[in-house]
């Protein structure tokens, strides 16, 4: 039995339950029963009625669990699963050292530093999904943790599309869209970037942002992940948002890759940061250098493909219920 513990259960979202549902199917399918533990009230009391074979899985979403993002009842709840025997897996999604808005907030860092270090020495097994806190715990906890990042949240593709034969198109969908329009506002529109024959695919709820009729967007609403996939394996570009040193923790730009549209990135990089981190390479662009010669457009398209490769949803789901000691 995997016992998962998150702060609150949203799917569709591109975000962490989405994440966790595609962990909790990897589960079932080796024979492995799974039960989501929603609130951190919830969570105790199923620790205090499980036995020592069952796996307590963490995933640390700090700002999930209040305001703070000083989650110090979940580092009970690791205390409480440890004193009954059972064995615990973290899986960091968030870490002080490298989440960009806690540097706006920087008096709380070393208490959010605190509750990973302890939730890391508590834990049997650590998961982290990006370079930099992978170093980090393993200088500050001095654990040896796992590598994982994010997979996509709406499938994978076996073949893809050449770019050659894509139509103009630009997705915008996950929780990031307003940043997403607001990026390409400062850049200039997607006219001036992508050309004038883009079109621009939103999927979600309509948000509440001024978008320019001349952009001309169409928004589907909200859709299932096969519809999803589907719409990225004909569009040229997927935008995401994500700082510089953090594609990895994101599930939008693991999608792109999946389905082989051209993962554009709204936000500025640090080329420092991205130099630091060997497990990046050239899987995505930015607003700014934009390439538009085909053959740079299919270097790019392989290159990310090459990401999916080595961090697919089968691959990584595999790793981590390994790393947890489930096999078939």
């Amino acid at each position: 039995m995997l016992l998962i513990v998150l702060p609150s259960y949203r799917p569709g979202a591109c975000g962490v339950s989405d994440h966790l549902d595609i962990l909790a199917n990897a589960c079932r399918s080796i024979g492995e029963s799974v039960q989501f533990c929603v609130g951190l009230d919830v969570a105790a009391a199923e620790i205090s009625k499980a036995s020592s074979k069952e796996i307590v899985f963490l995933p640390v979403v700090l700002f999930g669990y209040n305001r703070y993002a000083i989650p110090t009842r979940l580092v009970g709840l690791a205390k409480q699963a440890r004193n009954r025997g059972l064995r615990i897996t973290s899986y960091f999604h968030e870490l002080p050292a490298t989440f960009f808005p806690l540097r706006r907030v920087s008096v709380l860092i070393p208490l959010q530093a605190i509750v990973c270090w302890l939730l890391a020495t508590h834990s049997d097994v650590v998961f982290v999904n990006q370079a930099r806190g992978l170093r980090w715990l393993r200088d500050a906890a001095d654990r040896a943790p796992f590598y994982a990042p994010t997979w996509s949240g709406v499938g994978e593709a076996e073949k893809v599309l050449d770019v050659q034969f894509r139509h103009n198109r630009i997705v915008v969908f996950g929780r990031k869209r307003e940043r997403m329009y607001a990026r390409l506002k400062e850049a200039g529109g997607p006219q001036a970037l992508f050309g004038v024959d883009s079109e621009i695919i939103d999927i979600g709820e309509p948000i509440n942002t001024f978008i320019p009729e001349s952009w001309n967007v169409r928004n589907l609403g909200q859709l299932d992940s096969a519809a999803v996939g589907s719409i990225l394996a004909e569009a040229k570009y997927g935008l995401f948002a994500a700082p510089s040193g953090e594609t990895s923790k994101s599930s939008v730009f693991a999608a792109c890759c999946a389905y082989g549209a051209i993962p554009v990135n709204v936000e500025p990089q640090r080329r420092s940061i991205l130099l630091q981190d060997p497990r990046l390479g050239q899987e995505f662009t930015d607003l700014t250098s934009l390439p538009t010669d085909i053959k740079a457009l299919q270097h790019l398209q392989c290159s990310a493909r090459a990401w999916h490769a080595k961090y697919s949803v089968s691959l990584s789901t595999a790793r981590v219920l390994a790393g947890m000691g489930l096999h078939k």
